[in-house]
């Protein structure tokens, strides 16, 4: 049993002995409160998590995931109590996927360094450690997976543009396909087994996503070579290699982003208007330089007066 102190509205519990837990946490707050013969309030010691498990997923599954913060006590209670309740002893989970921290400029982000960014922030222009306007969700989706899901990630105004680049590669990939020229009968140069292979054993490593970018990258640049008659590859194996490709950008990593131009914009137009904003800065004209960048970064990201995205 638990000693109950109010103080400002709030319960405060002081134990009788060490071994006390709460099972049931009295609450005044207005998401987590439900009814109980002991009344309004929460379950306690990781309860909540284990009785979600057991009913949605059964007494095992496949994957549990969670921050690396919850691997201790939170991941090793709810084994312990699914244990009791199921009388066996397999740890709840095949696999456990822990993630890791998120670091700002190389430094831990909270609240208390007043570091912290938040992904709405980042979608609408407001993040703070770049000058320039809205990231697309997909873009920041592609930048937290360049980072192996278990090492922390660093996010920095330099990483994030390049990114950008790295993304930009990848989805050119089904350009390069489109303008490839293939003939029949062709001997077979490139190792499409081997391709295959690479690219399923990365996800299958740990989802080792950033070897699978690599991957990606590696085949950007040899059907490049096929598009400048380099290498050879024949009509069967293109279409081997579109598929792979779209099954992995797509449907596994699901980076695909909808070709919508919501405004409308002539890109021949828009790069005129970049050599105008160059000229001006040539002539030092900053402040007439600094209001067209404004005004061209609410529809493209702009950097070196070249668009990257």
């Amino acid at each position: 049993m638990n000693k109950e102190i109010v103080i400002n509205n709030q319960y405060i519990f002081e134990k009788n002995n060490n071994y006390d837990f709460a099972i049931w946490i009295k609450s005044n707050n207005k998401i987590m409160k439900w009814a109980s013969p002991w009344g309004y309030g929460y379950p306690g010691w990781h309860i909540g998590c284990t009785t979600i498990n057991n009913k949605l997923f059964g007494n095992y599954f496949d994957i549990h995931g969670g921050g690396i913060d919850l691997k201790f006590p939170h991941h090793e209670c709810e084994i312990a109590l699914s244990n009791i309740i199921n009388n066996n002893k397999n740890n709840l989970a095949k696999y456990w996927i822990h993630t890791n921290m998120l670091n700002i400029n190389n430094k831990k982000m909270s609240k208390s360094l007043n570091n912290y960014i938040l992904l709405n922030d980042i979608i609408k222009g407001k993040l703070k450690i770049t000058n320039y306007n809205k990231i697309h969700p997909i873009i920041i989706k592609f930048y937290l997976l360049n980072t192996h899901y278990r090492n922390v990630i660093n996010i920095s105004k330099n990483s994030i543009f390049n990114s950008i680049k790295i993304y930009n590669k990848i989805k050119n990939i089904f350009k390069i396909i489109n303008k490839i020229n293939t003939k029949k009968n062709t001997s077979k140069i490139i190792n499409i087994d081997k391709i295959y292979k690479n690219f399923y054993d990365s996800i299958n490593d740990d989802f080792n996503i950033p070897l699978l970018i690599y991957n990606f990258l590696n085949l950007n640049k040899i059907l490049k070579k096929c598009l400048n008659k380099i290498l050879n590859i024949n009509n069967k194996d293109l279409i081997k290699i579109y598929n792979l490709v779209k099954i992995f950008f797509i449907k596994i990593l699901g980076l695909k982003i909808k070709n919508k131009n919501k405004y409308n914009i002539n890109i021949k137009l828009i790069n005129n208007i970049l050599n105008i904003r160059n000229e001006m800065r040539k002539n030092k004209e900053f402040y007439y330089s600094d209001k067209l960048r404004k005004i061209l970064n609410k529809f493209y990201l702009i950097k070196d007066n070249k668009i990257i995205y």
